[in-house]
């Protein structure tokens, strides 16, 4: 039961962040490597993440050890349009050559929020429909549901749902499942109903299933958290009789920036906690950052900091006129051989509001820009070019 128990754990952490890896170029730490480790503290795999100087992910690729040596087995690599995330590629390494296997596209709505993910699998005929994702949001852009599709005797059909609750302060307290057997109706799965505290801080989860017509529970999860809210302890347990017996936790450790830097995975056995080897997922500034399929006892991860979204490269200043604009402003100061350039437009807190593709000293549109200031950066090669423009519409 508890290997089933941290499947489901797994997948829902899956679920619950599935566009995690498109928030492109807000101020936030990117991991760099994620290094595991088997029981005997040997080496087992390593994940590798390169960026580009904004801090989009440009690529991310898994090896495993073999003979004392890496060797590759996947990766995933993505290509930008406009500042957003165009597609992006799972490829197989065969031992001599990568081989596309799975292809993954989103869907935008006008906030830049991810409405849809179309999965495709590499067939011998092309890129095939596999599966379809849709999101939907409510206030304060929360989400609210996923609905997920599968391509079935050449249509659509509902697979999988998740919605998401969440309590009066607007911190999220259920998780809920639901499955499709037939491709129409709905059938309850699993549900999650956390405990919060004061902060939304998660204090405990209850996992109850769908039995017989009505939810049953018998397996939480206890967290523990230290000063700044990051989650120190996940123990899971099951009720047997009347209490609560720990079965499992992960334990993890934490950077100035908040991101886990090192996790280990231990079941409780003969009154010790003792190594356990299984899957796993590390947190990232307390969201889910990914999950990790090899089986492992611990991880130690690296990270890189993006301030702003600007890497460490050196800084240049654009040239933005006029400033304060009111309908359009031109981009001046970017290399005179720069025929065409990504430029992202950010708001005073960091997020993106608006990626464009203009050309050299080009005008950009402020139309359905607030008025207020806005931070506007470039890269061009390895230099990062950024400066601060004033839009004051009458």
């Amino acid at each position: 039961m508890k290997r089933i128990f941290l499947v489901i754990m797994l997948f829902g952490a899956m679920a619950l962040n599935a566009s995690a890896q498109y928030i492109v170029g807000n101020p936030q730490w990117k991991w760099d490597t994620v290094v595991l480790f088997g029981a005997q503290n040997e080496l087992k795999a390593r994940y590798l993440q390169l960026c580009d100087v904004n801090g989009n992910v440009l690529e991310q690729l898994v090896q495993t050890r073999l003979l004392s040596a890496w060797s590759d087995k996947t990766k995933i690599t993505m290509t930008y349009m406009g500042g957003r995330i165009a597609y992006t590629t799972t490829a197989a390494w065969s031992g001599s050559a990568w081989t596309d296997v799975v292809r993954l596209t989103p869907g935008y709505d006008g906030m830049g929020r991810i409405t849809s993910e179309l999965i495709e699998q590499n067939k011998l005929n092309g890129w095939s429909n596999y599966r379809l994702r849709h999101y939907t949001y409510g206030p304060q852009n929360r989400k609210l549901q996923m609905l997920q599709e599968k391509w079935s005797g050449g249509t659509w059909k509902n697979d999988t749902k998740t919605d998401y609750g969440y309590d009066d302060n607007g911190f999220q307290d259920t998780v809920t499942s639901q499955y499709s057997e037939t491709g129409e109706g709905w059938l309850n799965g699993m549900r999650l109903i956390y405990t919060c505290d004061v902060n939304g801080n998660w204090l405990e989860a209850l996992l109850e299933s769908f039995e017989t017509g009505t939810w049953t529970g018998g397996h939480k999860i206890i967290y523990t958290n230290d000063t700044r809210g990051n989650i120190e302890y996940e123990t899971y347990a099951t009720l047997t009789g009347n209490a609560w017996v720990n079965e499992f936790r992960r334990v993890y450790t934490y950077d100035s920036g908040d991101n886990a830097i090192t996790g280990k995975n231990e079941t409780f056995t003969d009154m010790q906690w003792v190594p356990e080897v299984t899957s796993s997922y590390m947190y990232y500034k307390k969201d889910f950052l990914l999950v990790i399929d090899e089986d492992h006892y611990r991880f130690e991860a690296s990270y890189r900091n993006f301030p702003m979204g600007i890497g460490e490269n050196p800084i240049r200043m654009l040239t933005l006129y006029p400033n304060p604009a009111d309908e359009s402003f031109r981009i001046g100061g970017l290399p005179e051989n720069t025929r065409q350039t990504v430029v992202g437009l950010y708001d005073a807190a960091g997020v993106m509001v608006q990626g464009i593709s203009v050309p050299l000293n080009g005008t950009v549109s402020t139309a359905g820009l607030d008025n207020g200031l806005y931070i506007i950066k470039a890269a061009a090669g390895s230099e990062v070019f950024t400066g601060k423009l004033l839009i004051s519409h009458p």
